[in-house]
């Protein structure tokens, strides 16, 4: 009885003490460079492979009290691919944007905006929706500065408006930090 426990013991723990190794090792094996996953985000905003991003040397660790700049990119054809967290969700949650900015005739206009996360957000689905509203705007235009935008949700309620408050901070934060710390 007493060998059958110990042998018992020792077959899960050898068990145990291998998945540990091959999952250690397939985690290696497996996992994403930055690198590879913001040439993933550029060739999933440009459709196209022939676009490379470098990460700006800059200070990129900015913070205002409706969001934070997270990275900062420099795409190879002159666009800014700025990484930013809206603050001012539902239960003091946040939303994280990809947000790419095109400079022209010295007006920057977003290009596109990508959902990366969010933090307590749980009608997060209407972020779809919103994105869009971004995409060719002039980083001026109103939707970037009333923090009281609300978009244009089909469903009421505070989840969902505080979503969109959280999203258009997130753009906003990365707009005004383009605009005023990098002076583009």
């Amino acid at each position: 009885m007493k060998n059958e426990t110990i042998k018992s013991f020792l077959v899960v723990t050898l068990v145990l003490v291998f998945c540990g190794v091959l999952l250690t090792v397939l985690s290696n094996l497996l996992k994403v460079s930055d690198s590879e996953k913001i040439l993933t985000t550029v060739n999933e905003i440009y459709g196209e492979n022939n676009y490379t991003a470098t990460t700006e040397n800059i200070n990129s660790n900015f913070s205002a009290d409706y969001g934070t700049i997270d990275a900062v990119y420099k795409i190879s054809n002159g666009d800014y691919l700025i990484l930013s967290t809206g603050k001012g969700g539902y239960k003091n949650g946040t939303v994280t944007f990809y947000t790419c900015f095109t400079i022209q005739n010295n007006d920057i206009f977003v290009y596109k905006t990508l959902y990366e996360s969010s933090k307590n957000q749980t009608f997060i689905n209407v972020i779809e929706d919103i994105t869009s509203t971004y995409t060719n705007k002039e980083v001026f235009d109103a939707i970037l500065l009333d923090n009281n935008y609300s978009g244009n949700c089909l469903i009421s309620g505070a989840t969902p408006s505080m979503s969109h408050l959280a999203s258009n901070n997130a753009v906003r934060v990365a707009g005004n930090y383009l605009k005023f710390t990098l002076g583009v």
